[in-house]
């Protein structure tokens, strides 16, 4: 008898333990608990479900949580295809409806202001909400093998920010974007003299190597051209070159 009540009640208590694991969704495979359940139902509770193929201009006020079928949104290169959006919806004081998506795939956000008047000065089309995070900062002149050792990974942001400047000029800035593993970036400046009587044009590069979390300096090159005579020199002595800071974007 006490084995039958035993087994009962593993039976029981295995049933409520399968019963908190539910299927996550078409696009995340695995099982949710009841406490991932709960969260995502925290979520999508106080948002109204959006039907397949709607048009997010035509949603009035409200927040909204959108299939990835929803038309009228943006794309973002080098991002995630989107599989969700939450969608926010106003009404500014002057009647202009205002729109912000979230993108889940990839947190990416993007706004676009529908105008009760074409008199409204806004951009036409949809902005993408930036955000930076400093990754690296210092005063490191380029050499070769020299690297920067970044505080985050390269593959969490959609592109990178580097500041550099020849002496003491205002700083230079080069932003690329998607940058992938073992990939070259160049970066490149220009210095004309400043003296009334030397004619010289220095042309100075140097290129980095990015990987996971660092960058790497694999080759640099500085050109000093005298324009009085025509002559030139190659170096790779980039002295008054300083990278100052790397800034992520997402």
């Amino acid at each position: 008898m006490a084995y039958e009540e035993n087994y009962a009640k593993t039976a029981r208590m295995a049933a409520r333990a399968n019963a908190m694991l539910i299927p996550a969704s078409s696009q995340q495979n695995g099982l949710l608990t009841a406490t991932d359940y709960n969260n995502v139902r925290s979520i999508f509770s106080k948002r109204k479900a959006v039907g397949e193929g709607v048009d997010v201009s035509t949603l009035g006020p409200g927040f909204y949580v959108a299939p990835a079928s929803t038309t009228g949104t943006p794309s973002a290169p080098f991002e995630p295809t989107p599989y969700s959006w939450f969608v926010d919806v106003s009404i500014a004081p002057n009647a202009d409806k205002i729109i912000i998506l979230y993108q889940m795939a990839s947190s990416r956000m993007f706004k676009k202001v529908y105008p009760h008047s074409e008199t409204n000065n806004n951009p036409s089309g949809w902005q993408m909400l930036m955000s930076e995070s400093l990754l690296w900062s210092g005063n490191l002149v380029p050499t070769t093998g020299a690297v920067i050792n970044l505080s985050d990974a390269i593959s969490n942001y959609q592109g990178l920010i580097i500041f550099y400047k020849y002496a003491s000029l205002a700083y230079e800035s080069r932003r690329i974007d998607g940058i992938v593993n073992n990939v070259k970036i160049e970066l490149s400046a220009m210095h004309i003299s400043d003296g009334s009587t030397d004619p010289s044009i220095k042309f100075i590069k140097f290129n980095l190597t990015a990987g996971t979390n660092a960058l790497t300096i694999n080759e640099c090159k500085i050109i000093n051209v005298n324009t009085s005579n025509g002559t030139s020199a190659i170096g790779t002595d980039l002295g008054a070159v300083n990278i100052m800071k790397v800034v992520g974007i997402k």
